[in-house]
């Protein structure tokens, strides 16, 4: 846009003003904005090239953010062995759908408020490979919180910056370390766009928590600068898991209508379709040699074999400041 602007200039006053002009009204109306969203802050600029600069510069910082509200919501679709709980969750017959997340209230930020995301720079928001839900904010196992922190769930299991909803990995490769999550944590994307926002996880290079022992209840190289495992704070919400504190907990109903959002892409809504689950960045309360994933087909945090290649996939999380999102 800029370098338009400036081959203006030298076709003459006349010409800039309507320059101006139209391509003013043909920027708001290609992306359907009104004109106070555009705000005009040239009075310190001595020139039209330095105006328009200014112009440019505020009007591209209002209208990207790295996440936008959902347009439209993901439908899953539950097998037909698995009725039962199509109709508990309000789906009904012949197609047995749901829609997973909500669009949400205009201002607000409530669990499984879906998002689409630009994590990887390109400009584009894919509702896809790039839809998220939104599941908390930040904080450091209840010592800090970051109220200007949001924390995302991707609807999809990755493979690096893959999409990958079939594949399961084990937790780790080297058995000297129950605690090193290094197998799994090598799958997690690393995307351009979206890093760590706040100090809630943070280890040396020893596999030490700075807070805490990392094989107390937490994983090391759970994370990289960009992604990394959900942990139990983000999933355990609003009965969510059957888990209270002890693995193996049980609760007598489905999880709610929000917690679909933890769900999608796995064997939850059909057995033949999706991954078991995925990892969690937590080991067990009564067993800390057991990493826990979240086993969908029995809505429950599992105890799972840190050796094994068979039981879950990797799902990332993403931090994103609320200034970084339109909602």
């Amino acid at each position: 846009m800029r370098k338009v602007f400036k081959k203006v200039l030298s076709h003459g006053i006349t010409f800039i003003i309507a320059a101006i002009i139209f391509t003013v009204i043909g920027v708001v109306a290609a992306t359907s904005i009104s004109s106070a969203q555009v705000t005009y802050t040239g009075n310190s600029q001595s020139t039209v090239e330095g105006a328009l600069d200014n112009l440019y510069t505020n009007y591209a910082s209002k209208v990207h953010k790295k996440c936008i509200r959902a347009k439209t919501l993901h439908i899953a679709r539950f097998s037909s062995t698995n009725q039962t709980m199509a109709r508990y969750f309000g789906a009904s017959s012949p197609s047995y759908t749901v829609p997973i997340g909500n669009l949400g209230t205009s201002g607000e930020l409530n669990y499984g408020d879906a998002f689409d995301c630009d994590v990887n720079g390109d400009s584009i928001y894919d509702s896809i490979g790039e839809r998220f839900y939104y599941v908390g904010r930040a904080s450091n196992f209840g010592y800090y919180n970051y109220s200007n922190v949001a924390v995302l769930i991707a609807a999809n299991n990755f493979n690096g910056n893959t999409i990958d909803n079939s594949t399961h990995v084990k937790f780790r490769s080297r058995t000297s370390n129950y605690c090193d999550a290094d197998a799994a944590a090598a799958r997690l994307p690393n995307w351009s766009n979206v890093k760590r926002e706040s100090n809630s996880i943070i280890f040396t290079s020893a596999c030490t928590c700075i807070d805490r022992s990392c094989c107390g209840r937490e994983t090391c190289h759970g994370y990289n600068n960009s992604t990394r495992f959900p942990h139990a704070e983000n999933v355990d919400t609003f009965s969510c898991v059957k888990y209270n504190g002890t693995a193996g907990g049980n609760f007598y109903t489905y999880p709610s209508l929000a917690c679909l959002v933890l769900y999608e892409n796995t064997k939850f809504f059909d057995s033949t379709y999706g991954t078991n689950g995925y990892w969690i960045n937590m080991v067990s309360s009564s067993d800390t040699t057991k990493p826990l994933y979240l086993d969908a087909v029995n809505y429950n945090l599992h105890e799972g074999d840190p050796d094994d290649a068979n039981v879950a996939g990797v799902r990332p999380i993403i931090e994103v400041l609320k200034t970084d999102m339109e909602y």
